[in-house]
């Protein structure tokens, strides 16, 4: 029964280490721009994304219409371990840091440290996928136990044409 359980966890530790890519400086190219964002074709709010510092920063300026929620980020790849991390802080008094990973044309930003919910550990995480030049879809989801993810906000971004 161990050799099974064991076979079984490296398996899925190859699928994991296999799924991921390293990730390179343009990455987060696609974000860059004014955007209007959709929750089931409601338009919610708006983000605004531009790289500022030598072009070695990405700075996102979040904010949603009708609660007020306004929230920022500051993405800087490394290029020693080919990984964007990015700093994200919120007018609720967030503070959280994550790490960036992909897969194939999907990019994961998951955060670096769980969290405490009703007593019970959650991981976060968000994901950027089906990126065309003028729309992507991005997911905002959480875990207990980093395997099953459950959605908590999907947010369809629309690039705003001058």
């Amino acid at each position: 029964m161990k050799n099974v359980a064991g076979s079984i966890i490296l398996v899925f530790l190859i699928h994991v280490n296999c799924m991921s890519q390293k990730m390179s400086e343009t990455d987060l190219d696609f974000w860059i721009g004014n955007w209007n964002c959709f929750s089931s074709d409601t338009l919610i709010g708006e983000n605004l994304i531009l790289k500022s510092m030598n072009n070695k920063v990405v700075e996102e300026k979040f904010m949603t219409f009708d609660d007020g929620f306004e929230g920022g980020s500051w993405s800087v790849f490394d290029s020693v371990s080919a990984v964007w991390n990015q700093t994200w802080v919120d007018n609720s008094g967030a503070y959280m840091l994550f790490t960036g990973s992909k897969d194939r044309d999907t990019i994961f930003f998951t955060e670096n440290n769980s969290v405490t919910l009703n007593g019970q550990k959650h991981y976060r995480r968000m994901i950027f996928y089906s990126i065309e030049l003028n729309s992507f879809e991005w997911k905002w989801q959480s875990s207990p136990d980093r395997i099953k993810w459950k959605t908590n906000w999907h947010i369809s971004y629309k690039r705003r044409l001058p």
